[in-house]
């Protein structure tokens, strides 16, 4: 259903994508162009047009930002590895033997050669086909580790760098002024879903965050640094309840049937338990694992009627 903020949202970028074509028939915006111009021509007037273009986005970004405009500002979903590298150099060469960029082949497009039809079909099958011939995940960012539609590599790269490398490397950063406070202490914000299991990227993090604390529990407790983690269950949250009305419905129902309280947690139950583990109360407690999800972490219900009724 058209709301008007949609409508809206539609309209401008209606508006830019329009903007964005006339400026590329007007002035040939394609990379392979402006490569092609400093090596016959010895001029660089395309490639620092497309330079100063990208400068004048990237301050109007920051400047949003800076304005509160922007929560944070858009940024690739690819690390810098071989792959990416490799990603790049066969996107050139393909661009060179094209003729034309991806901006290019619009303004190909624009004209009516329609030969570069070809061009968005060819990302398309060499998104499908990349991966499974380099035995490396789907084409996407936002893929499961393992589902219907195979490994996301991408995904579950991102989920352990957030979730467990992260937190090793804040430690390891933090060394220097934990060995000159000679105490304090650290929570990590596992699941509860190391035991029980999920997404098996997302589930293999949280394992190996709780290898990280028992690791870090360890290692710093000769510097009087207790280390230990809080295993929350889903939260009734707007996070987890972005979805629409019958996804947030369902979602309460199935997370109250895995507990044993017949309720959600909130967060204001995870802040309890961390405040509790960073509190001289807990100065002796190390190593542990706090399940902040209402007995979701045990096997079962109880069985007996009576005990709930209160009959018994």
């Amino acid at each position: 259903m058209w709301t008007m903020p949609g409508v809206l949202a539609f309209l401008l970028a209606a508006g830019c994508a329009a903007a964005m074509g006339f400026a590329i028939q007007r002035g040939a915006t394609c990379a392979v162009v402006a490569v092609e111009e400093v090596l016959s021509e010895g001029r660089v007037t395309r490639l620092a047009a497309m330079a100063e273009a990208a400068l004048w986005v990237a301050g109007g970004l920051f400047l949003a930002r800076a304005l509160g405009l922007l929560t944070a500002v858009p940024a690739g979903s690819y690390a810098l590895t071989g792959w990416t590298v490799l990603g790049g150099v066969l996107l050139g060469l393909g661009a060179y033997v094209n003729g034309a960029c991806a901006f290019g082949s619009v303004a190909r497009l624009g004209r009516g050669e329609w030969a570069f039809l070809a061009t968005p079909a060819g990302f398309f099958l060499g998104c499908l086909t990349f991966g499974p011939v380099i035995g490396g995940g789907a084409c996407t960012a936002t893929a499961e580790f393992a589902g219907a539609a195979g490994p996301g590599r991408l995904r579950a790269d991102a989920v352990l760098a957030v979730n467990l490398t992260a937190p090793m490397l804040l430690a390891q950063e933090a060394m220097r002024f934990w060995q000159a406070q000679r105490g304090g202490a650290i929570v990590n914000i596992g699941s509860r879903t190391w035991l029980s299991g999920a997404g098996p990227g997302y589930t293999a993090s949280k394992a190996g965050l709780v290898g990280l604390t028992r690791s870090l529990a360890v290692q710093l407790g000769p510097l009087g640094i207790t280390v230990n983690a809080v295993a929350p269950s889903y939260l009734g949250s707007a996070f987890n309840f972005a979805g629409n009305e019958e996804a947030r419905r369902r979602a309460e129902q199935e997370h109250i049937r895995l507990g044993v309280l017949d309720r959600l947690g909130t967060a204001e139950d995870v802040a309890g338990a961390v405040a509790f583990l960073t509190s001289e109360d807990a100065r002796f407690i190390t190593g542990e694992v706090i399940h902040v999800c209402g007995g979701a972490q045990l096997a079962a219900r109880p069985a007996s009627a009576e005990i709930t009724e209160g009959t018994s």
